[in-house]
């Protein structure tokens, strides 16, 4: 369900355990604060926008927005490793280049981290409290510390108490994680939205990616034009919708195909377009249960050679079937009711097959090229 290759990521699966307990991160305050204050511009690497006017190395520094100036942006690459992070309050963290986090980070009720690019690596866990937020539009939020029993990451919903789901958002970029903890009878799907060119990818052996479309073709029939098209996974896909165009720029709905909802299984559509012009522009819509749509490639179909094509009943006075065929080169093949084959003959337009010598019945005529296939039943009788 667009498309993109994302060069393989090698997931290194530890056996982590962790209990929601742990939610405490979200409501307690480490004990070496450090706040930013901004006052002089929202530049991260500037010690005058901290608190005490020092960079924070190796203590605990939040990110509360009722206490800052400016909300601070990563635009270069981080000079000093944090502890632990905290963003809380309506704080908002702009990540563009490399962060580098030695403990925990954690995206408390009213905060929100915004990654843009850049490489942002935690140490040991990722904690995502009761109405914090996570968007990834670009870069990698990588969660895969070395160290047994770290790289978690959490989803608290309790914590603190009266606050909305907290949300991780992916539109392009990755996320990957060793392994999860969310609440009993959730999995992280149930906090995940993911489109575009975004993916999730955990240890746990969770790959989650937008719909991702494998193959998109038209193939022109005797009785309309055959669209079909597979998609290798799907998130959060409530439908397609077919667009077609005469033009290859106005393009109308012609059709709506239901979509798998949630899954990594391989899935198969396909749709007839039963009126087509000479020359067909057809695209697909794909649309989320949350409105987010995708188009996918336009493909053309030329019907034209078809518009005319017909295939004559049985003449049973001449004893006759009168086959007439697009001017193109066509395969003509009858079938007895058995199966077996008594005509065959590559012709183009018109051609007649003899019926005096066959057993009265049911019989299947197939006309069949690169662009046609279709077939048609035919009574023959005396």
């Amino acid at each position: 369900m667009h498309r993109y290759l994302l060069t393989p990521i090698l997931l290194l699966s530890f056996f982590a355990t962790s209990a929601q307990s742990e939610c405490v991160s979200c409501s307690v305050n480490p004990n070496q604060g450090r706040d930013w204050i901004g006052d002089e511009s929202s530049d991260w690497n500037n010690p005058l926008n901290w608190e005490n006017d020092v960079l924070p190395s190796g203590l605990d520094p939040i990110i509360d927005a009722t206490i800052y100036i400016n909300p601070p942006i990563i635009a270069s690459a981080s000079v000093f490793v944090p502890d632990d992070l905290i963003i809380e309050n309506g704080g908002v963290l702009l990540v563009q280049d490399d962060l580098i986090i030695g403990d925990d980070f954690s995206v408390r009720s009213g905060g929100l981290l915004r990654v843009e690019g850049g490489n942002v690596e935690s140490d040991d866990d990722f904690n995502l409290c009761a109405g914090g937020f996570i968007e990834i539009s670009g870069g990698l939020l990588d969660n895969m510390p070395t160290l047994p029993g770290s790289g978690i990451l959490r989803v608290c919903t309790a914590e603190p108490a009266g606050q909305p789901s907290p949300l991780i958002t992916i539109t392009g970029g990755a996320l990957i994680t060793t392994t999860t903890d969310t609440p009993d009878g959730t999995t992280i799907e149930d906090f995940l939205d993911v489109s575009g060119d975004g993916v999730y990818s955990d240890g746990d052996g969770t790959v989650i990616l937008p719909v991702e479309l494998v193959s998109f073709t038209g193939k022109a029939e005797l009785d309309g034009v055959l669209l079909e098209w597979q998609t290798a996974t799907e998130i959060n896909n409530d439908r397609f919708e077919v667009h077609h165009s005469t033009d290859g720029q106005n393009f109308q709905v012609i059709g709506i195909v239901a979509g798998a909802g949630t899954t990594n299984a391989p899935r198969n559509y396909e749709f007839k377009d039963q009126n087509p012009a000479s020359v067909n522009y057809y695209r697909l819509r794909q649309v989320d249960f949350d409105g987010t749509e995708e188009f996918f490639s336009i493909i053309k179909v030329d019907f034209t050679a078809l518009r005319t094509a017909s295939v004559a009943v049985y003449d049973r006075e001449a004893q006759l079937i009168h086959v007439s065929s697009p001017d193109i080169l066509a395969d003509v093949v009858l079938y007895e009711p058995s199966g077996r084959m008594v005509f065959r003959a590559s012709q183009v337009g018109k051609t007649e097959i003899a019926t005096a010598t066959l057993r009265p019945g049911l019989y299947l005529l197939r006309m069949a090229n690169e662009s046609i296939q279709s077939t048609h039943k035919l009574i023959i009788g005396r």
